[in-house]
Protein backbone atom coordinates (compact mmCIF):
# COMPACT_ATOMS: atom_id res chain seq x y z
CA UNK A 1 0.00 0.00 0.00
CA UNK A 2 1.13 3.58 -0.27
CA UNK A 3 1.24 5.27 2.52
CA UNK A 4 2.88 8.19 2.30
CA UNK A 5 0.38 11.85 2.80
CA UNK A 6 -1.19 13.76 -0.26
CA UNK A 7 -1.29 16.96 0.75
CA UNK A 8 -0.09 19.15 -2.73
CA UNK A 9 -1.32 17.65 -6.36
CA UNK A 10 -0.93 18.81 -9.55
CA UNK A 11 -3.90 18.48 -12.26
CA UNK A 12 -2.77 19.07 -15.57
CA UNK A 13 -5.57 18.65 -18.49
CA UNK A 14 -5.00 18.18 -22.14
CA UNK A 15 -4.46 21.57 -24.13
CA UNK A 16 -7.71 23.05 -25.87
CA UNK A 17 -10.13 20.61 -24.13
CA UNK A 18 -13.00 21.55 -22.63
CA UNK A 19 -14.08 18.34 -21.33
CA UNK A 20 -11.01 17.72 -19.77
CA UNK A 21 -9.94 21.53 -18.54
CA UNK A 22 -14.44 20.93 -17.17
CA UNK A 23 -12.95 18.05 -15.37
CA UNK A 24 -9.86 19.26 -13.75
CA UNK A 25 -12.01 21.98 -12.20
CA UNK A 26 -14.22 19.91 -10.76
CA UNK A 27 -11.81 17.82 -9.28
CA UNK A 28 -9.75 21.04 -8.16
CA UNK A 29 -12.61 22.02 -5.93
CA UNK A 30 -13.18 18.42 -4.52
CA UNK A 31 -9.41 17.92 -3.50
CA UNK A 32 -10.27 21.32 -1.78
CA UNK A 33 -13.05 20.19 -0.12
CA UNK A 34 -11.00 17.20 1.11
CA UNK A 35 -8.52 19.62 2.15
CA UNK A 36 -5.99 19.23 -0.05
CA UNK A 37 -3.92 21.94 -1.80
CA UNK A 38 -4.54 21.73 -5.80
CA UNK A 39 -3.14 23.84 -8.76
CA UNK A 40 -4.46 23.53 -12.32
CA UNK A 41 -2.22 23.62 -15.40
CA UNK A 42 -2.56 23.30 -18.98
CA UNK A 43 -0.64 20.25 -20.84
CA UNK A 44 0.68 22.92 -23.12
CA UNK A 45 2.76 24.03 -20.24
CA UNK A 46 6.58 23.24 -19.48
CA UNK A 47 6.75 24.11 -15.57
CA UNK A 48 8.92 22.64 -13.21
CA UNK A 49 7.76 20.81 -10.90
CA UNK A 50 9.12 20.81 -7.32
CA UNK A 51 9.58 18.63 -4.60
CA UNK A 52 6.57 19.58 -2.59
CA UNK A 53 4.36 17.98 -5.04
CA UNK A 54 2.56 15.05 -3.53
CA UNK A 55 0.62 13.61 -6.86
CA UNK A 56 0.38 14.45 -10.24
CA UNK A 57 -3.03 14.17 -11.99
CA UNK A 58 -3.46 13.90 -15.91
CA UNK A 59 -6.64 14.64 -17.38
CA UNK A 60 -6.84 13.60 -20.91
CA UNK A 61 -5.78 10.35 -23.03
CA UNK A 62 -2.35 8.41 -23.37
CA UNK A 63 -0.93 11.19 -25.33
CA UNK A 64 -1.50 13.65 -22.92
CA UNK A 65 -0.12 11.57 -20.13
CA UNK A 66 2.73 10.57 -21.84
CA UNK A 67 3.52 14.41 -22.67
CA UNK A 68 3.20 14.88 -18.96
CA UNK A 69 5.02 12.00 -17.48
CA UNK A 70 8.26 13.53 -19.33
CA UNK A 71 8.26 16.73 -17.62
CA UNK A 72 9.11 15.35 -13.88
CA UNK A 73 10.82 11.92 -15.16
CA UNK A 74 13.74 12.99 -12.75
CA UNK A 75 11.52 13.15 -10.27
CA UNK A 76 9.98 10.28 -7.89
CA UNK A 77 6.66 11.66 -8.03
CA UNK A 78 3.38 9.75 -8.30
CA UNK A 79 1.19 9.65 -10.68
CA UNK A 80 -2.88 9.39 -11.76
CA UNK A 81 -4.35 9.42 -14.65
CA UNK A 82 -7.80 10.47 -15.38
CA UNK A 83 -9.43 9.30 -19.01
CA UNK A 84 -11.43 11.85 -21.16
CA UNK A 85 -9.98 10.44 -24.29
CA UNK A 86 -10.44 7.49 -26.28
CA UNK A 87 -8.58 4.13 -25.40
CA UNK A 88 -7.16 5.28 -21.74
CA UNK A 89 -4.80 2.34 -21.39
CA UNK A 90 -2.42 4.49 -18.81
CA UNK A 91 -5.55 6.73 -17.76
CA UNK A 92 -6.61 4.26 -16.39
CA UNK A 93 -9.64 5.75 -13.94
CA UNK A 94 -12.44 6.91 -15.42
CA UNK A 95 -14.05 10.13 -14.72
CA UNK A 96 -17.15 8.83 -12.98
CA UNK A 97 -14.40 7.23 -11.10
CA UNK A 98 -12.27 9.34 -10.28
CA UNK A 99 -13.29 10.24 -6.76
CA UNK A 100 -14.02 6.95 -5.57
CA UNK A 101 -10.36 5.81 -6.72
CA UNK A 102 -8.63 9.10 -4.76
CA UNK A 103 -11.11 7.97 -1.78
CA UNK A 104 -8.80 4.86 -1.61
CA UNK A 105 -5.51 7.13 -2.23
CA UNK A 106 -6.22 9.11 0.77
CA UNK A 107 -6.86 5.98 2.93
CA UNK A 108 -3.54 4.74 1.84
CA UNK A 109 -5.41 1.67 0.18
CA UNK A 110 -3.92 2.08 -3.09
CA UNK A 111 -0.90 0.91 -4.64
CA UNK A 112 2.60 2.46 -5.95
CA UNK A 113 3.67 0.72 -9.41
CA UNK A 114 7.44 1.56 -10.73
CA UNK A 115 8.21 1.40 -14.64
CA UNK A 116 11.47 2.04 -16.23
CA UNK A 117 11.93 4.54 -19.23
CA UNK A 118 14.40 3.54 -21.69
CA UNK A 119 17.62 6.11 -23.04
CA UNK A 120 17.99 6.81 -26.65
CA UNK A 121 21.08 8.71 -27.47
CA UNK A 122 21.86 9.62 -30.90
CA UNK A 123 24.72 11.56 -31.88
CA UNK A 124 24.87 14.67 -29.07
CA UNK A 125 20.66 13.71 -28.09
CA UNK A 126 19.43 12.36 -25.85
CA UNK A 127 15.51 11.25 -25.21
CA UNK A 128 13.80 9.18 -22.99
CA UNK A 129 10.37 6.95 -23.44
CA UNK A 130 8.15 5.50 -21.29
CA UNK A 131 6.54 3.42 -23.78
CA UNK A 132 8.55 3.19 -27.29
CA UNK A 133 10.90 4.33 -29.65
CA UNK A 134 10.27 3.79 -33.12
CA UNK A 135 12.13 4.28 -36.53
CA UNK A 136 10.47 4.34 -39.50
CA UNK A 137 10.94 4.92 -43.35
CA UNK A 138 9.50 7.74 -45.15
CA UNK A 139 6.60 7.31 -46.68
CA UNK A 140 8.14 7.66 -50.19
CA UNK A 141 11.09 5.85 -49.00
CA UNK A 142 12.72 2.46 -50.03
CA UNK A 143 13.04 -0.23 -47.12
CA UNK A 144 15.60 0.71 -44.61
CA UNK A 145 18.29 -2.00 -43.96
CA UNK A 146 18.71 -2.18 -40.08
CA UNK A 147 21.86 -3.51 -38.44
CA UNK A 148 20.79 -4.74 -34.87
CA UNK A 149 23.28 -5.54 -32.20
CA UNK A 150 23.26 -6.36 -28.31
CA UNK A 151 26.26 -5.36 -26.14
CA UNK A 152 27.73 -4.33 -29.72
CA UNK A 153 27.34 -8.26 -30.67
CA UNK A 154 25.24 -8.42 -34.43
CA UNK A 155 22.10 -10.40 -33.75
CA UNK A 156 21.03 -10.06 -37.45
CA UNK A 157 20.21 -7.52 -39.91
CA UNK A 158 16.77 -6.82 -41.72
CA UNK A 159 14.98 -5.16 -44.39
CA UNK A 160 11.59 -3.76 -42.19
CA UNK A 161 9.71 -0.50 -43.13
CA UNK A 162 11.49 -0.04 -39.56
CA UNK A 163 11.30 -1.17 -36.01
CA UNK A 164 10.00 -0.95 -32.33
CA UNK A 165 11.81 -0.82 -29.19
CA UNK A 166 9.24 -1.21 -26.62
CA UNK A 167 8.91 -0.97 -22.55
CA UNK A 168 6.68 -3.84 -20.78
CA UNK A 169 3.95 -0.83 -19.90
CA UNK A 170 4.64 0.46 -23.35
CA UNK A 171 3.66 -3.30 -25.15
CA UNK A 172 -0.14 -2.40 -25.96
CA UNK A 173 0.82 0.46 -28.12
CA UNK A 174 2.52 0.50 -31.23
CA UNK A 175 4.45 -2.54 -30.53
CA UNK A 176 1.27 -4.40 -29.98
CA UNK A 177 -0.39 -3.12 -33.23
CA UNK A 178 3.17 -4.69 -35.07
CA UNK A 179 2.53 -7.97 -34.39
CA UNK A 180 4.56 -7.64 -31.14
CA UNK A 181 4.19 -9.48 -27.58
CA UNK A 182 2.02 -8.11 -24.72
CA UNK A 183 4.28 -7.46 -21.42
CA UNK A 184 2.51 -7.51 -18.07
CA UNK A 185 3.85 -4.24 -17.06
CA UNK A 186 5.70 -5.40 -14.07
CA UNK A 187 8.22 -7.16 -16.12
CA UNK A 188 11.23 -5.12 -16.54
CA UNK A 189 11.79 -6.11 -20.33
CA UNK A 190 12.12 -4.71 -23.43
CA UNK A 191 10.62 -5.80 -26.59
CA UNK A 192 12.19 -5.36 -30.29
CA UNK A 193 9.50 -5.44 -32.73
CA UNK A 194 10.30 -5.27 -36.91
CA UNK A 195 8.02 -3.23 -38.57
CA UNK A 196 6.96 -5.08 -41.67
CA UNK A 197 9.96 -6.85 -42.31
CA UNK A 198 10.80 -8.65 -45.11
CA UNK A 199 11.73 -11.91 -44.11
CA UNK A 200 9.69 -15.21 -42.99
CA UNK A 201 12.30 -15.83 -39.93
CA UNK A 202 12.78 -12.72 -38.09
CA UNK A 203 10.38 -12.29 -35.43
CA UNK A 204 10.11 -10.06 -32.53
CA UNK A 205 12.06 -10.91 -29.39
CA UNK A 206 12.03 -9.80 -25.67
CA UNK A 207 15.01 -8.72 -23.65
CA UNK A 208 16.11 -7.91 -20.06
CA UNK A 209 16.20 -4.04 -20.53
CA UNK A 210 19.41 -3.66 -18.55
CA UNK A 211 20.77 -5.13 -21.91
CA UNK A 212 22.29 -2.21 -24.16
CA UNK A 213 21.00 -2.14 -27.58
CA UNK A 214 22.60 -0.66 -30.46
CA UNK A 215 20.58 -0.07 -33.91
CA UNK A 216 22.51 1.00 -36.91
CA UNK A 217 20.72 2.35 -40.43
CA UNK A 218 22.94 1.02 -43.12
CA UNK A 219 24.18 2.62 -46.13
CA UNK A 220 22.21 1.65 -49.51
CA UNK A 221 22.96 2.79 -52.84
CA UNK A 222 19.31 4.50 -52.75
CA UNK A 223 21.43 7.34 -50.76
CA UNK A 224 18.88 9.82 -51.29
CA UNK A 225 15.92 7.61 -50.63
CA UNK A 226 16.30 6.09 -47.38
CA UNK A 227 15.30 8.79 -45.07
CA UNK A 228 13.96 7.49 -41.84
CA UNK A 229 12.51 9.20 -38.37
CA UNK A 230 12.75 8.84 -35.12
CA UNK A 231 9.38 8.65 -33.06
CA UNK A 232 9.56 8.80 -29.30
CA UNK A 233 5.98 7.90 -27.75
CA UNK A 234 4.28 8.26 -30.84
CA UNK A 235 6.04 11.53 -31.35
CA UNK A 236 8.56 12.22 -34.21
CA UNK A 237 11.72 13.70 -32.88
CA UNK A 238 14.27 13.69 -35.78
CA UNK A 239 15.16 13.15 -38.92
CA UNK A 240 17.64 10.35 -39.54
CA UNK A 241 20.31 9.47 -42.38
CA UNK A 242 21.84 6.41 -43.30
CA UNK A 243 25.17 5.52 -41.17
CA UNK A 244 23.06 6.57 -38.25
CA UNK A 245 24.08 4.54 -34.88
CA UNK A 246 21.19 4.60 -32.41
CA UNK A 247 21.74 3.44 -28.75
CA UNK A 248 18.69 2.01 -26.63
CA UNK A 249 19.34 1.64 -22.80
CA UNK A 250 17.69 1.26 -19.63
CA UNK A 251 17.13 4.89 -18.12
CA UNK A 252 18.23 5.51 -14.47
CA UNK A 253 14.71 7.19 -14.34
CA UNK A 254 11.24 5.67 -13.31
CA UNK A 255 7.71 6.22 -13.44
CA UNK A 256 5.10 5.89 -10.67
CA UNK A 257 1.82 5.23 -10.95
CA UNK A 258 -0.66 5.11 -8.58
CA UNK A 259 -3.68 2.34 -9.18
CA UNK A 260 -6.36 0.38 -6.88
CA UNK A 261 -4.94 -2.51 -4.70
CA UNK A 262 -7.06 -4.86 -6.96
CA UNK A 263 -5.63 -3.54 -9.82
CA UNK A 264 -6.14 -6.43 -12.76
CA UNK A 265 -4.28 -6.31 -15.67
CA UNK A 266 -6.06 -8.64 -17.58
CA UNK A 267 -8.86 -7.32 -16.99
CA UNK A 268 -8.28 -3.97 -18.60
CA UNK A 269 -6.64 -5.71 -21.45
CA UNK A 270 -10.24 -7.29 -21.60
CA UNK A 271 -12.00 -4.21 -21.24
CA UNK A 272 -10.20 -1.60 -24.00
CA UNK A 273 -9.23 -4.77 -26.26
CA UNK A 274 -12.11 -7.25 -25.81
CA UNK A 275 -9.12 -9.80 -24.99
CA UNK A 276 -10.00 -12.96 -24.30
CA UNK A 277 -13.08 -12.51 -26.07
CA UNK A 278 -14.22 -14.84 -28.95
CA UNK A 279 -15.10 -12.89 -32.19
Amino acid sequence: MYTHSIKNILIFYKNDCKKSKDTAKKLSAWFKEKKKNASIVSSSKKIKINSNCDLVTTIGGDGTYLKVAKLFKTKSIPSVGINTGSLGFLTHVSEKKMKSFFNKVFSKKAILHKHNLIKIKIKNKIFYALNDVSIERNSLSNLLSLKVCLFKKKIYTIKSDGIILSTALGSTAYNLAAGGPILHPSLQNISITPIAPHSLTVRPIVLNDNYQINIQIKKTKHKNKNKSTLSVDGKRYIMLNQGDDIHISKSPYQHYILRESNFNYFSILKEKFNFGERG
